[in-house]
Order: structure tokens, then sequence, then C-alpha cells
């Protein structure tokens, strides 16, 4: 899918499944607020050096 950019007016290539994914609704935002305040995501284990 082919859009035209508003800034400089040339054609751009655009994923629409990409686009839609990229969108917020109000119960993306509330989701997203309640799991911060479990912490967010866990830490990552550093794999252990041996000895």
């Amino acid at each position: 899918m082919k859009i035209k950019c508003d800034k400089c007016e040339n054609e751009i290539e655009i994923n629409p499944a990409a686009m839609l994914g990229c969108m917020t609704s109000k119960k993306k935002v509330k989701t997203s607020r309640e799991n911060g305040k479990l912490g967010g995501r866990p830490k990552k284990k550093k794999p252990e050096q041996p000895a």
C-alpha cells in the first residue's frame, strides 16, 4: 500500500498490518498500566559462569 507523505509529498510504501499493530486503545493502555504496577518484565537471568 502506498501513501503520500504530508511533509515531503513523496510516496511511501507502508505495511497496513504494521500500522494497525502500533495503534493503542483505552483497554490496551489500562492493561499495560496494570502490568507495570506488577513490576514490568522480569529481569533476564545471567548464565552461570563455570568455576
